[in-house]
């Protein structure tokens, strides 16, 4: 009976062999840290060894040095070296030369040792390895079976399992398993436990396959024990026990079993079974990756780079990955490709992050295609793009959520993909699926606008408060917006401030802001408060606000320097109003030192967004400058630009052009058109000039009713041109009934702010007693004022003045000049403040 077996057991070597080989040869360094390992005494090293001179693979062949690092391996129990020596001998080899068979055990002794482990390539191999319809032979095996042969009984189960020999008989082959368990035959121990538990009745056979499982495991069958610790660990016909699963993976283990060793270590890691204890599980993973375990190899990679039970070593966790890598392990591959981009000093190879991440994609990694589609996006030239949406998709259709949120983006967007708002929604409902809070506020979005879908604001709602509730700052803040809008079948302001709230509170900035806004003025406190939260996030409009607030004391106390803190944060933001009071700030030195060139470069930045007020400010200053025939048609760009956007200063600007024909032909319709639409806006100047035309008759018809009603406008305004105009209208009675009393009010007004004229218009009405009571100190002071102003016009008031002389005494002349002097520092005082406070006619 014992003739055929060499026979078959060379076939199961040479299976072994085929089934095992690296599909590439290893390259040199490999193939040396190999042969290291082998003479260090690594007993897995020294079985790949022989087995590669064996075959050849990536080494000349050469069965001496194959056959010498096999028994190597098998002196030290190595399961799988001892089975290759047991059938090492075939016409084709030389049998063992006699110098190599140093140790007495024989061919056959190791073939015992192998075939008592079970080995299940080995047990596998020789069930093929039995002739087809050779029946002489199956009944040889048989008898011997009968006669008690326990090894023979197996085989027999094998045969009647396989249909090798006889015809397939389940019941025979269960007979014959049974049979050989019972003459001791471990094998059979653990094919019945498998046979029992991958039954059609497995849930009432559990009990009986663990049996037989633990029978083969107490006397060291490697699969049993391995077999056992899955069962306990995932609760497979018994209860879950972790620690009885550690148990059993740990006896695997100590038999050197890689993968065994590489479990135990991962229990160390997640505490399963055991304490947490994370120096043991890098002992454990080390112990299998130096058996070449590709996984050990990398969790170890892992260690390293964490310094979670070990000092933090990017190198070692680089050599680690690397020879996981190298044994084409995905995960690896990927460890490898992000240490290439991500880890200095390794981040200097970028050729070699984009080869790992390629070899690791080329494997379905999706975080390997993901980050190869983002680096070739970011790093690579315009023709890498059609390869990075190639590993995007790739990425996508494994339901990898950035990559579909990515992809997503692109169709939203157009970017490098034609803009399709359908599939953009078709990508962000598979992310949304995935539980991701932020593709569902873009479905609300797409909902909201009619993007990709049929418009439908209640669904957005829907959408949103799903995001919401799953954390999402963005959609609550949606919300809060869709809350305040009509388009909601009931608007409802509660709900609205409640989304802004919480949004607010998950530090969305843009939320923050709009609390604040919802919360001034009434809750002044709590207004400043988001309105500070927002600046301190970043948003350039809150920072600007902040800054007015501080400047103007509103809510706070004024603080100059905090306004001009939060003013230059927000205008290097690019926020154009911000931008243009931070250029008027430096044109006035106004909490800043005073910089003309500063006040340029900020207005002009803001003129380059559209800012009205700065493309307005910015049309003055070149209308100004030197070489302003060149700069006109600038300027004039920038007056329109400010105008289109409904700037009166712009408007009251260029209707000066063209009344004046600067640079352009004078038209008075036009001209009159824009004045028209200044002074509409409250303009001063504008309602000022265009009363000056009605009452002159230039470019229109005269009329002094138009004109007293421009003027009166500009004087409410606080226009002082226009307040003296008004006075000499009541005075004179044109256009209006006269009224002495009444010209006096507004001479007053116009005095006030320095008009001459009006002061010594309105001495002379003192000086007469004319729509005010006599009174010659009062008459002294206004003219005395216009004496100390100088100009044109202080000749006549030197005379009304000098007319009043004779009629006082010093004591009365004395305090009148008294009273010029301290109204003439008022009014200084009120042009200073003024000057202060001017921002170029904000009038819009």
């Amino acid at each position: 009976m014992r003739q055929p077996l060499p026979y078959l057991l060379l076939l199961a070597l040479l299976i072994l062999i085929g089934l095992e080989l690296f599909n590439a040869a290893p390259d040199t360094l490999w193939l040396q840290g190999l042969q290291e390992q082998a003479s260090a005494g690594n007993a897995q090293a020294q079985f790949t060894l022989g087995k590669r001179y064996a075959s050849g693979d990536g080494l000349p062949q050469n069965d001496l040095q194959a056959l010498y690092w096999l028994q190597k391996a098998a002196e030290q129990n190595h399961a799988e070296a001892q089975a290759a020596l047991g059938v090492w001998h075939t016409p084709s080899r030389s049998p063992i030369p006699d110098q190599l068979l140093t140790a007495p055990p024989s061919r056959w002794s190791w073939m015992v040792q192998a075939m008592l482990k079970n080995l299940a390539n080995l047990y596998d191999a020789l069930v093929f390895a039995l002739p087809l319809n050779d029946r002489d032979k199956f009944q040889r095996l048989l008898r011997a079976a009968e006669r008690g042969n326990a090894e023979a009984a197996f085989l027999t189960a094998s045969a009647y399992q396989q249909a090798l020999g006889v015809d397939k008989d389940e019941k025979h082959a269960l007979f014959w398993l049974q049979k050989a368990a019972q003459l001791g035959w471990i094998a059979a121990d653990f094919a019945l436990g498998k046979h029992y538990l991958d039954g059609d009745d497995a849930t009432g056979t559990a009990p009986l396959a663990l049996l037989h499982w633990q029978k083969a495991a107490e006397q060291g069958h490697l699969l049993a024990q391995k077999g056992l610790a899955a069962c306990h660990a995932t609760g497979r016909g018994t209860e879950k026990n972790p620690a009885e699963a550690l148990r059993w993976q740990r006896m695997a283990a100590q038999q050197n079993d890689a993968e065994a060793q590489f479990a135990v270590g991962q229990a160390y890691q997640r505490g399963e079974g055991v304490s947490v204890n994370l120096p043991e599980a890098v002992r454990w993973l080390h112990s299998a990756a130096q058996q070449q375990y590709a996984p050990a190899q990398y969790q170890l990679g892992n260690a390293y780079a964490s310094g979670k039970g070990c000092q933090q070593d990017w190198h070692q966790a680089h050599a680690w990955w690397l020879k996981a890598a190298e044994q084409n392990l995905a995960e690896a591959q990927y460890a490898l490709g992000i240490l290439y981009r991500t880890q200095p000093p390794f981040d200097a190879q970028p050729q070699k992050a984009v080869l790992w991440l390629t070899r690791a994609a080329q494997q379905a990694h999706p975080d390997a295609q993901y980050a190869l589609s983002q680096w070739l996006s970011t790093h690579q030239d315009a023709q890498s793009l059609p390869e990075a949406l190639h590993w995007l998709q790739q990425a996508a259709q494994q339901q990898h959520l950035p990559a579909l949120k990515a992809l997503a983006e692109r169709y939203w967007r157009g970017n490098g993909l034609p803009q399709d708002a359908r599939e953009a929604v078709r990508h962000w409902h598979s992310a949304a699926a995935l539980g991701d809070a932020e593709a569902l506020d873009q479905l609300g979005m797409a909902h909201a606008e009619g993007a990709g879908v049929t418009q439908d604001k209640e669904q957005a709602q829907r959408f949103w408060q799903q995001a919401a509730q799953a954390g999402s700052a963005a959609a609550a803040y949606h919300l809060a917006l869709l809350y305040g809008q009509d388009g909601m079948p009931v608007a409802n302001p509660a709900e609205a401030i409640h989304w802004l709230r919480r949004a607010a509170e998950q530090g969305h900035a843009a939320a923050q802001l709009e609390l604040a806004k919802a919360l001034s003025p009434a809750d002044s406190v709590q207004a400043m408060h988001w309105y500070q939260q927002a600046a301190n996030g970043g948003a350039a409009e809150a920072q600007y606000l902040l800054s007015t607030r501080y400047a103007t004391g509103q809510g706070v106390p004024k603080d100059n320097a905090l306004a001009v803190h939060w003013l230059l944060q927000s205008a290097e933001q690019g926020h154009a109003p911000a931008q243009t009071v931070l250029g008027l700030r430096y044109g006035n030195g106004d909490g800043v030192a005073p910089d003309l060139q500063k006040k340029a470069e900020w207005l002009q930045k803001a003129a380059n967004q559209g800012e009205p007020h700065a493309c307005y400010l910015t049309g003055l200053t070149l209308l100004a400058a030197e070489g302003a025939a060149q700069k006109f048609q600038q300027a004039r760009t920038l007056l329109e630009q400010a105008a289109e956007h409904g700037w009166a200063a712009a408007e009251y600007e260029l209707a000066r052009i063209h009344l004046a024909g600067l640079y352009v032909p004078v038209d008075h319709a036009l001209a009159i058109t824009l004045l028209q639409r200044a002074a509409d806006k409250g303009f001063g100047k504008a309602q000022h000039h265009l009363a000056e035309l009605y009452l002159k008759g230039e470019g229109v018809r005269q009329d002094m009713h138009k004109a007293f009603y421009w003027y009166r406008k500009a004087a409410t305004g606080g226009h002082a041109q226009a307040q003296y105009r008004l006075g000499s209208l009541y005075e004179k009675g044109q256009g209006v009934a006269m009224d002495a009393s009444k010209a006096a009010v507004w001479y007053l007004q116009a005095a006030n702010q320095g008009v001459v004229m009006a002061q010594i218009y309105l001495g002379m009405m003192y000086f007469n007693g004319q729509g005010v009571p006599k009174d010659f100190i009062l008459a002294y002071m206004w003219t005395e004022l216009g004496t100390l102003q100088g100009g044109k016009q202080a000749a006549l008031a030197k005379q009304t003045r000098d007319a009043l002389v004779p009629l006082m005494d010093r004591a009365q002349i004395e305090r009148a000049r008294q009273m010029a002097r301290a109204q003439q520092e008022q009014i200084a005082m009120v042009a200073a403040n003024d000057q202060a406070a001017y921002s170029g006619d904000m009038i819009r």
